[in-house]
């Protein structure tokens, strides 16, 4: 029983993953302005939504991670 709860948090915090993923606006530099700076905004702050879904991103990625974790203790 535990272990299908788990299993269905995992598919509905995966699925959240990565809609907040898609929803982000993707930057004009590519790969390589991550590398270079030339991706990031004025004055390398980022603001409004793009700064709350990656808070978001990077909070469904660590919760998603301790439930795989969890699921796979449980599997076994």
């Amino acid at each position: 029983m535990l272990t299908t709860v788990v299993l269905i948090a995992v598919v509905v915090v995966g699925a959240a993953t990565v809609v907040s993923i898609l929803m982000q606006t993707g930057n004009v530099a590519g790969l390589m302005g991550g590398a270079s700076g030339l991706g990031q905004q004025t004055f390398g702050k980022k603001r409004g939504l793009d700064d709350l879904l990656e808070r978001v991103t990077m909070i469904l990625g660590g919760i998603l991670v301790v439930l795989i974790v969890v699921a796979d203790k449980l599997w076994r």
